[in-house]
């Protein structure tokens, strides 16, 4: 019994290591040559906070005064992003110290560009090409998971516990990026792309019942 639940795991997990390796193995050469060590991820904690306080690229920070936005931009100049993170980090504990509120409101709403829409399209947002790359296929992806995660009741009769711990643990995931990026900045459609192929793998119980159903009606009309 433990080695086929040890079985279930590993047919579950495995292809999302190998994806992982593959995804990521070029990234990972990259950072390793510019910053002369093995970075996984090039995630500058306060930078991307930092830069959560612009609306979008080119646009001033209500946050950040005209004097330290010089002075980062001079900065940048002469450092990479990790040597940066000491410039940062003052920066931004100053600017949520002096207003907690709105670095709430503003996570709120970075929370929501991040499942919707960031700001930075507002002008263009139900022009055809958002609406076709992305509108469309959010609302769909984000109902798919919806539905699968109420089918999972099925898996429970079912007695398929591996895979609703697996579809938990992929949920907690994707809140778990959702709440970064909420924190940090959300402000490029691209960010969410971070976590659709998680979501794919969300839709699992919805393609099984789909299936299911379809070939429930094939044999009845046999019979």
């Amino acid at each position: 019994m433990i080695k086929r639940k040890t079985d279930t795991y590993t047919k579950l997990i495995m292809p999302i290591i190998i994806t992982f390796l593959i995804v990521f193995s070029p990234w990972i050469y990259r950072n390793t040559l510019v910053f002369h060590s093995i970075v996984v991820f090039k995630t500058p904690f306060w930078m991307n906070i930092y830069e959560g306080f612009y609306p979008s690229p080119g646009i001033s920070s209500k946050y950040i005064s005209i004097e330290n936005q010089k002075s980062i931009d001079s900065l940048r100049q002469i450092n990479n992003d990790f040597e940066m993170e000491k410039y940062y980090k003052p920066i931004v504990m100053n600017a949520i110290s002096d207003d907690p509120k709105a670095y709430v409101l503003l996570s709120i709403d970075r929370f929501k560009q991040f499942w919707t829409i960031p700001h930075r399209y507002d002008d263009r947002i139900f022009s055809l090409p958002i609406i076709i790359s992305r509108l469309i296929p959010q609302f769909l992806l984000s109902t798919g998971v919806l539905i699968s995660t109420l089918l999972l009741s099925k898996q429970f009769k079912k007695n398929n516990y591996s895979i609703v711990y697996f579809h938990v643990f992929l949920l907690v995931s994707v809140l778990y990026v959702s709440i970064i990026y909420s924190l940090t900045q959300s402000s490029n459609i691209r960010f969410k792309l971070d976590i659709e192929w998680i979501e794919l793998l969300l839709l699992y119980p919805l393609f099984e019942y789909i299936s299911e159903d379809i070939l429930k009606k094939k044999n009845t009309r046999l019979n």
